[in-house]
């Protein structure tokens, strides 16, 4: 599914920026981080697994799939790695304590390949469970 509201989430996350929460707080910086093209074309699911959890789950699906090293920034939640030619790119993001959004694009000759980007979400999510 894609994430046209992906900068509505962030909105309600700025909201909750009071709460004592550090993942909450880079969540909206992220914002400014992210393209309008990345948010438009990614696709998003909810992991049932904290940050750290999905980071590393998403981490070790890049490496397992890429022969070049992974590109990782965890302070901005952002993964990338080339894999047979498509460069995927990961953002993991905080939704609740246990709960995280990972929204993936994958993109090969300029063109959006949806079907590899669900494909690697829910590679992620089986090794999570």
């Amino acid at each position: 599914m894609k994430i046209k509201h992906f900068n509505l989430g962030l909105a309600l996350l700025a909201s909750a920026a009071m709460a004592p929460s550090c993942h909450i707080a880079a969540a909206v910086g992220l914002g400014v981080v992210i393209s309008q093209e990345f948010s438009e074309n990614a696709h998003s699911l909810r992991m049932p697994a904290n940050y750290e959890q999905t980071w590393e789950a998403t981490k070790q699906t890049l490496q397992s799939q890429s022969l070049d090293p992974i590109k990782t920034d965890s302070e901005k939640g952002l993964l990338e790695a080339h894999v047979q030619g498509t460069r995927i790119t990961c953002q993991v993001t905080a939704h609740e304590s246990n709960e995280t959004v990972l929204a993936v694009t994958a993109k090969s000759l300029g063109r959006y390949e949806n079907d590899t980007a669900q494909d690697f979400l829910f590679r992620v999510r089986r090794r999570l469970e």
